[in-house]
């Protein structure tokens, strides 16, 4: 037989009433009763019942001592959330104005730093041949000297130098990649030919147990089968 929990409650955060505390303290002792209780005949199920009717009514009159107090504070926290929210929403809102000018302005400038460094690396490119072309024509007039300097200069071309980017003080830009389906045809089409692609399927279940709540065992989709766990209702009795 197992031993009776004893270990103490701890120290509530509140203020508890005396009735709530003989409601709480009360149902340790339930654990071991309900343990010991053996269900082999109809008197025994009649017995179970009763027992659990009486668990499910203190259940909810432990669960309603608990909502005298919770719900006064869920009350309170409720009216300042409501209080401070205004100013927390115009905060957002012209956050928001403000992220979205200067993102602009960062992404605008990026732009065209990268247009710029890609005109200067054209630049330098085209200054490559040129030079190549004046080796190849220095060569051909036996000028072997320059022709080897000007391949030299040709293969050394200038370093691309882009302008830095803006700093702003407390400001950090960083990328923030996400994935977007554009074909869910093609997501389930590549899960039936690799089966490691089945993971990005997420199966939507409130439709699915709809369905099966509603058509039972007539439920005939592939790969879905309607499950049904049997499960017990139980009015608590009144304390």
């Amino acid at each position: 037989m197992d031993t009776p929990d004893t270990t103490t409650a701890p120290e509530a955060p509140v203020a508890i009433p005396e009735e709530a505390r003989q409601l709480v303290t009360t149902s340790d002792e339930l654990i071991s009763r309900a343990e010991q209780i053996e269900v082999a005949n109809p008197e025994n199920a009649k017995v179970a019942g009763a027992m659990l009717t009486s668990l499910a009514g203190r259940r909810k009159a432990i669960e309603e001592e608990r909502f005298k107090i919770t719900r006064p504070l869920d009350e309170a926290k409720k009216r300042a959330m409501e209080w401070f929210k205004p100013a927390i929403e115009k905060l957002q809102t012209a956050e928001a104005i403000v992220r979205r000018k200067l993102t602009g302005f960062l992404e605008e400038e990026e732009r065209q730093r990268k247009a710029a460094e890609a005109k200067a690396a054209e630049a330098a490119r085209k200054e490559a041949e040129r030079l190549a072309k004046r080796a190849e024509t220095a060569e051909a007039k036996g000028k072997v000297e320059e022709a080897a300097v000007l391949r030299e200069l040709a293969d050394a071309p200038a370093p691309v130098i882009a302008a830095p980017a803006t700093r702003v003080s407390g400001i950090s830009s960083r990328e923030n990649w996400s994935a977007q389906v554009t074909d869910k045809a093609a997501l389930v089409k590549a899960a039936a030919e690799n089966p490691a692609y089945l993971a990005y399927l997420e199966p939507d279940m409130k439709s699915l147990n709809a369905l099966a709540r509603a058509q039972k065992n007539a439920l005939a989709i592939p790969g879905v089968k309607a499950v049904n766990q049997a499960g017990l209702s139980v009015r608590g009795r009144s304390f």
